[in-house]
C-alpha cells in the first residue's frame, strides 16, 4: 500500500515538475526577450543629442516680392533710408563685397526710378546694411554671412522685378528700398525663430528619450535579474531531484 501511494505521489510530483519546467522555460524566455528589447530601447537616449546650431535661413526673392506687393504694404510715414543710423567706418571683412553690391544695386535702382533726381550715399547705405546684418537676432558669423549674401541677392532679384519698379514709381524708390530691407529682415528672422523652435522641440524630445532610456534600462535590469533567478532556481531543483534519486538507489 505504501509503495502504491509512493508511486502515485512520485507520478504526481513528476507531473508538477514537468508543468513547472514548461512554465520556467516560457517565463525565462519572456524575461530574456524583455531584457534584450528594453536594453536596446535604452540605447536611444544615450546617443549624441540634437545639434543646437541654427541652419542659415534661405529667403526666396519671390516670398519677399509677394510680401511687398500685399495691400497697404508701403508705410504711411516717409522713412528715409538710413534715418537714425550712425555711419561706421567700412572695415574689410568677408561680407563687405555683399554690402557693397547691395548698396550699389540700391543706388542704381533709386537713380533709375527717380530719373536722377534722387541719389544716396553708397558708403552710408553699405553701413546700414552691414549694421542690420551684424545685429541679426541670435546672430553668429554664419548667420551674418547668410544675411549679407541673401540681402545682396534679394536686392538684385527684387529690384529688377517690374512690379516692384512700378510700385516704386507710384510711391517712392526710397520707400520701396526701406520696405525691401524690412521685409527681408522680417522673413529672415522668422526663419531663424522657426529654426529655434525646431531645436527646442528636438532638445525636449531628446530629454524625454533620456528619461525613457533610464526607465527602460531599469526594466531591462529587473527582467535580466528575474531571468537569472529563475535559471538558478531551476538548476537547484534539478540538482535536488538528482540527489533524491541517488539517495533512493543507494543502500541503507
Amino acid at each position: 500500500m505504501k509503495n502504491k501511494l509512493g508511486m502515485m505521489l512520485q507520478k504526481l510530483e513528476n507531473t508538477y515538475l514537468a508543468i513547472l519546467r514548461t512554465v520556467v522555460i516560457v517565463a525565462s524566455g519572456i524575461l530574456l526577450a524583455g531584457a534584450v528589447l528594453f536594453g536596446l530601447g535604452a540605447l536611444e537616449g544615450f546617443g549624441d543629442g540634437p545639434s543646437d546650431e541654427i541652419n542659415p535661413p534661405n529667403v526666396p526673392s519671390r516670398a519677399v516680392i509677394k510680401k511687398m506687393l500685399e495691400p497697404i504694404s508701403i508705410p504711411e510715414e516717409n522713412q528715409q533710408t538710413g534715418e537714425g543710423a550712425t555711419p561706421s567706418p567700412v572695415t574689410r571683412n568677408p561680407n563687405q563685397k555683399h554690402y557693397d553690391s547691395a548698396a550699389k544695386t540700391i543706388i542704381d535702382f533709386v537713380v533709375m526710378v527717380s530719373g536722377g533726381t534722387q541719389s544716396l550715399n553708397e558708403r552710408q547705405i553699405g553701413n546700414i546694411i552691414k549694421g542690420r546684418s551684424e545685429s541679426i537676432h541670435a546672430g553668429t558669423q554664419e548667420l551674418t554671412a547668410a544675411y549679407a549674401e541673401g540681402i545682396s541677392e534679394a536686392m538684385k532679384m527684387v529690384l529688377a522685378d517690374k512690379k516692384i519698379e512700378e510700385l516704386a514709381r507710384k510711391s517712392s524708390p526710397v520707400d520701396v528700398v526701406n520696405q525691401l530691407l524690412d521685409t527681408f529682415t522680417d522673413v529672415f528672422n522668422t526663419q531663424i525663430e522657426a529654426e529655434q523652435g525646431r531645436i527646442t522641440v528636438a532638445l525636449e524630445e531628446y530629454s524625454q528619450a533620456q528619461v525613457e532610456s533610464v526607465s527602460n534600462l531599469s526594466i531591462a535590469a529587473v527582467c535580466f535579474g528575474m531571468f537569472l533567478l529563475i535559471v538558478f532556481l531551476s538548476i537547484f531543483i534539478k540538482i535536488e531531484r538528482n540527489l533524491r534519486h541517488i539517495d533512493i538507489k543507494s543502500p541503507v
